[in-house]
């Protein structure tokens, strides 16, 4: 299937910490020892377990999944974790409104091991590479003309998701 661009702000990954703590994290290792949260069967639970809990030989960092993902904000905001996983666009809306609270740790999940799972992709039944090639084509004019954006952007502001300042 076709595969956004792994670089955009839209595709990224990251973790949210409280406020002040953001200074504490310059890599993924910094997280290895920490509670996070996260969204159970999500992409977010693949990315902690590949790229935190692997780095982790004393076993001393915990992953606790969650059935939602305002259980895990509410999480971060009473102590009970250390940062909580999400995708970039979220984590700067969770940011700008929780009134200074929590801040981005400005570190980012390596999806480049991912492949096809490194942005968004679009799924067709197997041996479909007809219907498949169709829609790569598509999809990349939309890219190419800057119509997947305007639609990305239009989408927030349906949803009433404000740009982060």
């Amino acid at each position: 299937g076709y595969v956004a661009d792994p670089e955009s702000e839209e595709s990224k990954h990251t973790l949210i910490v409280p406020a002040g703590q953001e200074g504490n994290y310059d890599s993924l290792d910094d997280f290895v020892g920490k509670k996070i949260m996260g969204q159970a069967n999500s992409l977010q639970e693949m990315y902690v377990t590949d790229e935190i809990l692997s780095l982790d030989k004393d076993g001393t960092t915990q992953f606790e999944k969650v059935a939602t993902l305002d259980q895990a904000i509410l999480g971060l905001a009473s102590g009970k974790c250390d940062a909580v996983a999400l995708d970039n666009s979220t984590a700067e809306n969770y940011v700008a409104s929780s009134e200074g609270a929590f801040a981005l740790s400005g570190v980012f999940f390596d999806l480049t091991p991912y492949g096809d799972y490194s942005g968004n992709i679009a799924l067709a039944k197997k041996g479909e590479t007809d219907m498949i090639k169709a829609v790569n084509a598509c999809l990349e004019t939309a890219v190419e003309n800057g119509y997947v954006h305007t639609w990305y952007l239009n989408a927030k502001a349906a949803a009433g998701i404000q740009e982060a300042e």
